[in-house]
């Protein structure tokens, strides 16, 4: 997973092991079910979200435009 933060020359990229963002995924969770989902099946999801990043590359997850110019995106 990829954070990029943009504001005119500032330029900061974060790189994230996905099963880091799971992890913290869950713990962040309020609905039960997700977070069952995320601790009993990590690894299944895990791979889900490979594999469709390899058929359909780098996938935009959020992307937030601000009034002053700054962006930030999230991609898996």
């Amino acid at each position: 997973m990829k954070i990029s933060v943009r504001d005119g020359k500032f330029r900061l990229s974060l790189r994230l092991p996905l099963g880091i963002c799971l992890r913290a995924a869950a713990k962040a969770c309020k609905g039960e079910g997700a977070v069952q989902l995320l601790r009993k099946d990590r690894a299944a999801v895990r791979r889900i979200l490979r594999s469709a990043r390899r058929v359909h590359g780098a996938l935009e997850l959020v992307r937030v435009e601000g009034a002053d110019g700054s962006t930030v995106i999230v991609t898996l």
